[in-house]
């Protein structure tokens, strides 16, 4: 447990409820994440999962695109965006202990049997980036700003 808190930082009690460490299984079924619904990009580039924001900031502007060029109504537009923010809410601790576990992994491999080592590597690696937050930010207001000078 002291490693995923060594990750995690400061919010770990939440993560640690969420995963439900305390019962012995890391695991996140069936939990919803607010920030993951609400600023998906934002919050994945915070919590430092940027190959994730990379591919859902992909995924997102594939489906803009897409409905630009085959002209989809507003309405079916907003059904299509709440299902994509839907999912992020579903499956974002799930993502978020997956991301934790690999990072675990690759410091456990790059530290050997150095403990001290291991939870410097784990706290260097994890914790949360502001720069990286507003970046995100910067993004998605860049990215509104091109979609509305496409409209029009």
């Amino acid at each position: 447990m002291a490693l995923y808190a060594a990750v995690v930082g400061g919010n770990f009690p939440t993560y640690r409820q969420r995963w439900r460490l305390d019962q012995g299984v890391a695991e996140s079924a069936g939990s919803w994440h607010w920030p993951a619904f609400l600023i998906g990009v934002i919050w994945m580039m915070y919590r430092r999962m940027y190959r994730l924001a990379a591919i859902w900031a992909g995924t997102l502007v594939f489906f803009s695109i897409a409905e630009a060029l085959l002209d989809v109504p507003e309405g079916v537009s907003m059904v299509i965006t709440l299902v994509l923010n839907i999912t992020a809410a579903v499956y974002g601790n799930r993502w978020y202990l997956s991301h934790c576990q690999r990072q675990i992994a690759q410091a456990r491999a790059m530290a050997g049997d150095d403990e001290a080592r291991l939870r410097s590597e784990l706290v260097a690696r994890g914790g949360t980036s502001v720069p990286a937050a507003g970046g995100a930010i910067f993004f998605v207001l860049a990215m509104m700003f091109v979609a509305q000078a496409m409209a029009g």
